[in-house]
């Protein structure tokens, strides 16, 4: 899976935004810390950080998944997957 072109592409665009925010996020902070008092650059970092961190995970999770889901090379394997899934709950919604 590693070798394939979906996990690739998906993952290196991940890996970018990631790396994107993080710099921005160190920028931001020391801008912050520079030209304010250490408990507004605490106040800001608790503010900003864990929304913005909180929406890139979902971001970063939906986003592999739709590629894994809409690629060639994956996408039969979820398509089975979720069909799987669909049998045991009808079958446990049964018993």
């Amino acid at each position: 899976m590693k070798e394939s072109e979906t996990f690739r592409r998906s993952f290196s665009r991940v890996s970018l935004a990631w790396a994107v925010y993080l710099l921005l996020r160190s920028v931001f902070q020391l801008v912050v810390l520079l030209q304010h008092s250490v408990d507004a650059f605490v106040v800001v970092n608790v503010i900003t950080n864990v929304p913005i961190m909180a929406g890139l995970m979902v971001w970063s999770v939906s986003y592999i998944t739709k590629q894994f889901r809409n690629s060639e090379e994956w996408g039969w394997a979820l398509v089975a997957a979720e069909a799987a899934e669909d049998i045991a709950d009808d079958l446990a919604f049964e018993n």
